[in-house]
């Protein structure tokens, strides 16, 4: 079947040689079949090779150094002429009506920016109901609507303020009002470019329920860093979306847990200029 010359799927790579193979093939056999673009940040092992050799349908667009996850993609949809671009995480197994699923929900609801997937574990057996948090834990006591919960495969989707880098098809006319913050290096920026989207451009993302994808779970990420390291990068990016991206209302409530996880910051008063700095100049809600 002739591939949607609308469609990209962005699949953004390291080292994934041992399981980038299977997610190329999961995307490759869609019901709709989408244009395939691997990025790769200057892998040290055959990814590239072993990619062209047993895909060669598949562009590769290689860069020349380990970006971080929003600058590397930032760049990459900055030369995208598609209607839809598909963020996809290297050790992500699509069902094969995923792609057709969100394509479908995109197109009969104008006021959606992005379809997120919903998440099974490698191997796990796809079963409802279906209960998730996708930040998986309260983030300063506001509610981002992250936790989505369906009965069956065919219920509604549900909307939120959050856009999952794992597994998300968005509009790319989105990234021509917001784009990831490079400031955050790693983490949270998938909260954020939903958060801005929504406040930007009117534009909501919204879990689709027939869109089903196993993740094998960060495995890329583990291997850059410490989980201490996670933890930090997770609690100073969420703060600084707070800052740019929270109404009034929002960050008098979220005061006591911001200011406790605040504390456990290192750098102080550099975090606390940075916030100042966002909400002075980024904020995008008044």
């Amino acid at each position: 079947m002739k591939e949607r010359e609308d469609i990209a799927v962005l699949i953004l790579n390291y080292n994934g040689e041992a399981f980038i193979e299977a997610t190329v093939k999961s995307v490759l056999e869609q019901a709709v079949p989408p244009h395939v673009v691997m990025i790769d940040n200057a892998s040290k092992d055959r990814s590239v090779e072993m990619i062209r050799e047993k895909f060669p349908q598949v562009e590769v667009a290689q860069n020349d150094q380990n970006y971080d996850f929003g600058t590397a993609y930032n760049r990459a949809i900055s030369h995208r002429k598609e209607k839809y671009v598909c963020l996809l995480n290297n050790d992500i197994v699509m069902e094969p009506d995923c792609i057709g699923n969100a394509l479908a929900f995109l197109d009969r609801e104008p006021s959606a920016g992005a379809a997120v997937f919903i998440v099974f574990e490698i191997g796990q057996k796809v079963s409802f109901p279906y209960d998730r948090d996708y930040i998986h834990k309260p983030r300063f006591g506001v509610d981002l609507g992250t936790r989505v919960r369906f009965a069956t495969k065919n219920d509604p989707p549900q909307y939120m303020r959050y856009i999952w880098g794992g597994g998300t098809l968005l509009r790319r006319a989105v990234f021509d009002a917001v784009k990831f913050d490079e400031e955050f290096g790693w983490y949270w920026e998938d909260a954020d470019l939903g958060w801005m989207m929504t406040n930007k451009t009117g534009w909501r993302a919204a879990a689709v329920p027939g869109a089903i994808v196993h993740h094998m779970g960060g495995v890329s990420v583990k291997k850059r860093f410490g989980q201490d390291e996670m933890n930090l990068r997770d609690h100073r990016n969420s703060l600084l979306s707070f800052a740019k991206n929270a109404t009034a209302g929002e960050l008098l409530r979220s005061w006591p847990q911001r200011m406790y996880f605040f504390m456990k910051q290192p750098e102080k008063m550099k975090l606390w200029r940075d916030m100042r700095r966002k909400r002075r100049t980024e904020r995008t809600v008044r």
